[in-house]
């Protein structure tokens, strides 16, 4: 009893120590504010926003990139500009709070995962998870990609036992960020009725899209605007091959097409979850997405300061699923040690944009 209280009064400190840290941060503004507060704008007079982001990746001499996700933020931002209209709280602090709600229920359904594992598990999964190297290092916290994590991790809680949930969780988690499609075999595998999953995750996704159904050209405006327009961006950021390729003379990323790496950056995690699936018979969500996640960030062109953060909590629940806890902690740190390595040494990245 005694102990469990401890553990109890460990985990709301942690949790308690996040949020204070976050509480300096809310008014920041980050590099893509601008971004945002134009496609809100755009939404706002009746604009399709993505007719910008579509002519930010044509022209060359545009440094913003545009609005090139699902309308999911996009929503979100516009009903919060609202609120910050009527309440007169600064627009930046009210943006924060989805992401905010959003990593603190992660950290939620972590402690729900982790805590038949041991408390010294679901402490360090919470500490690598709320205090991860980008936040700690960087000091910044303009970040949204807690959002879809936690739709992504909320729809594998419900696989298999309420599959209509479950698929509008997951077309949530894409609607905000695209990222979660890497991984999407696994979810119709491991679904009951995948019938439910499929047609529950479409309707969710034809709902979100309803302001972009004026219009043939409107709709494949949007469609390109969200997701299409990826496989013609260059290296950006620090790639893991281009990487080294660059700053140790490895020449072997040069000789390959770079649309060859974003085909397999998006699709070989699919082969990988249907191997593992069939041949492996491995059967726990969370191995599969850190496999699909894997491939993605080894031969993605693009990788940004915060993409590996989509990675941390699948990666720390499908390391809890060995039984040694020394094996869980070894590598766990050693997670945390290479990302803030990689951070550390972060200047300005790549971009690239004939890399031959």
């Amino acid at each position: 009893m005694i102990k469990e209280r401890i553990s109890s009064i460990l985990i709301v400190f942690v949790l308690l120590a996040a949020f204070l840290a976050r509480i300096p941060l809310m008014s920041q503004a980050g590099k893509d504010y601008v971004t945002f507060q134009q496609s809100v704008n755009d939404l706002a007079f009746g604009i399709n926003p993505y007719k910008d982001t579509l002519r930010s990746f044509q022209d060359k001499d545009i440094t913003s990139g545009g609005y090139a996700y699902f309308p999911g933020l996009l929503y979100t931002f516009f009903s919060l500009y609202l609120v910050s209209i009527i309440s007169y709280i600064p627009v930046e602090i009210l943006w924060k709070i989805p992401n905010l709600l959003a990593e603190f229920g992660v950290a939620f359904l972590l402690i729900k995962s982790l805590r038949p594992k041991g408390i010294g598990t679901t402490l360090v999964a919470l500490v690598i998870w709320l205090f991860n190297p980008y936040f700690v290092l960087d000091q910044r916290y303009t970040y949204t990609d807690a959002i879809p994590v936690f739709f992504m991790i909320a729809s594998m809680f419900y696989l298999g036992k309420d599959d209509v949930v479950a698929g509008a969780l997951f077309a949530l988690a894409v609607i905000f960020k695209p990222f979660p499609l890497f991984a999407f075999p696994l979810f119709l595998l491991l679904s009951s009725k995948k019938l439910n999953f499929i047609v529950s995750g479409v309707l969710v996704g034809l709902l979100f899209s309803i302001p972009f159904l004026r219009s043939f050209e409107d709709f494949m405006t949007y469609v390109r605007g969200a997701l299409f327009v990826h496989e013609g961006r260059s290296v950006t950021g620090r790639p893991f091959l281009f990487y080294i390729s660059y700053f140790y003379k490895i020449e072997f990323i040069q000789l390959i097409p770079i649309k060859i790496y974003t085909t397999l950056a998006t699709f070989l995690g699919w082969v990988l979850i249907i191997a593992m699936y069939f041949f492996k018979r491995i059967k726990n969500p969370y191995i599969l997405a850190t496999a699909a996640l894997v491939s993605f960030y080894a031969f993605s062109p693009v990788l940004n300061r915060t993409y590996l953060l989509w990675f941390i909590p699948f990666f720390l629940i499908s390391l809890a699923s060995f039984k040694k806890h020394v094996f869980f902690y070894t590598i766990a740190i050693l997670f945390y040690a290479f990302y803030s390595w990689y951070l550390w040494q972060w200047i300005d990245g790549f971009h690239i944009t004939r890399p031959w």
